[in-house]
């Protein structure tokens, strides 16, 4: 291997240069979204079977860049992507951070989990005006596991990064984004009108955005609800508020 085993571990974190890619959906929508792959690698023991996959479920680009894949004892695959149950995982360079110029911008304030990040970065590029995705607080949005979630669909948006809430904001403010922050006792999504350019806002799991941004905003907005449901989930929320959103636009 080009890589050590203790560099390749490191790379699972997400805060180098290169990051981890887990399993087959992440390596497949990378290569698809033209991630620049370092090194890919192969379970000997499934090496036929992910073969098998890719042509049902993949193209020519991705098959291409499989070719190249380096096969690996099952042992040793084990202990480097334990995760990655489809035989294959990847090594592929960071893309370059850009805020966009136009479209939404979906942005976690400080969420807890690492599986809801990359849930809703899956849930941001479905989205067919999302084109950035930002978080604050302690967690890296490359770590292996946020990149196994998201499916590798980190590649995809134009921006995918840890952010200081007040250059967001700025960012935000410059370019005339309209920031709608989600909270359940917001004025009914259904009452908004959604602009081209607009920044959504979603707050921790447990404890919401706080009354600082909610301030900062052009709007506090909710997802009208069955009674006695009181939240959904992080990412769910993430995904219903943009194809709502998607609609009004229209």
């Amino acid at each position: 291997m080009k890589y050590s085993f203790e560099e390749i571990i490191e790379f699972k974190k997400g805060k180098k240069d290169i990051v981890f890619l887990e399993g087959l959906h992440a390596f497949k929508h990378a290569v698809r979204f033209s991630a620049e792959m370092v090194g890919v690698f192969v379970d000997e023991n499934q090496k036929k079977k992910v073969e098998e996959n890719l042509l049902k479920l993949a193209g020519n680009k991705e098959y291409k860049a499989f070719a190249e894949a380096e096969t690996l004892p099952s042992d040793l695959f084990l202990k480097l992507a334990p995760n990655a149950h489809t035989g294959i995982f990847a090594l592929a360079k960071k893309p370059k951070q850009n805020f966009p110029n136009d479209g939404w911008i979906v942005y976690l304030q400080n969420p807890s989990s690492v599986y809801n990040i990359g849930a809703s970065i899956r849930a941001t590029v479905a989205c067919l005006k999302t084109s950035a995705f930002f978080i604050s607080g302690e967690h890296e949005p490359y770590n292996s596991a946020t990149l196994r979630t998201s499916a590798g669909l980190h590649f995809a948006l134009s921006a995918v990064s840890n952010i200081k809430e007040e250059s967001l904001l700025e960012f935000a403010e410059k370019n005339y984004y309209q920031i709608l922050s989600l909270d359940p006792e917001g004025e009914s999504i259904f009452n908004i009108k959604i602009q081209d350019k607009a920044l959504f806002v979603f707050g921790t799991e447990r404890d919401g955005i706080t009354d600082d941004l909610k301030a900062k905003s052009d709007k506090v907005i909710s997802l009208p609800m069955r009674d006695k449901v009181s939240s959904l989930n992080l990412a769910t929320s993430v995904s219903a508020t943009l194809n709502v959103a998607l609609l009004l636009n229209q």
